[in-house]
């Protein structure tokens, strides 16, 4: 699963379903009707009002601008999802749907991380010697 496409309107519905079917006819756990999911997934991200979207975006605690990577570590992760998403889309995982799922949100993470290694490479700070 995706938490980018579980939260995004156009895919978040597909997104529930597919977690829907990994939990279906787990012990404990009581799944909803397959045509019930995007009404469900629609009142509980509430697109008509964020404000009322259960959701943890307004939590306590560190905030995403605080993660801050340097350019080596962002080439350094587009790297490793890079060579995940070429394993995943090779070999005996080709005709596996779930891999070819990961394929597929490997590839979104691959452009985000090369947008942003892009911009970081444009807009290059050089790390500040140390004092002496």
């Amino acid at each position: 699963l995706s938490f980018d496409r579980l939260v995004d309107p156009e895919t978040g519905p597909a997104e529930a379903a597919k977690m829907a079917k990994v939990l279906e006819g787990k012990k404990g756990m009581t799944v909803i009707d397959e045509e019930a999911i995007p009404c469900v997934w629609n009142k509980t991200m509430d697109t008509d009002n964020p404000l009322m979207a259960r959701n943890d975006f307004d939590r306590a605690g560190t905030e995403d601008s605080e993660f801050i990577f340097t350019l080596g570590q962002m080439k350094e992760m587009r790297d490793e999802v890079t060579r995940m998403r070429d394993k995943y889309a090779s070999g005996p995982w080709v005709n596996n749907k779930n891999a070819q799922d990961l394929v597929v949100y490997f590839d979104e993470y691959i452009t985000d991380l090369s947008d942003q290694v892009t911009r970081m490479e444009i807009n290059f700070v050089p790390t500040p010697a140390p004092n002496k």
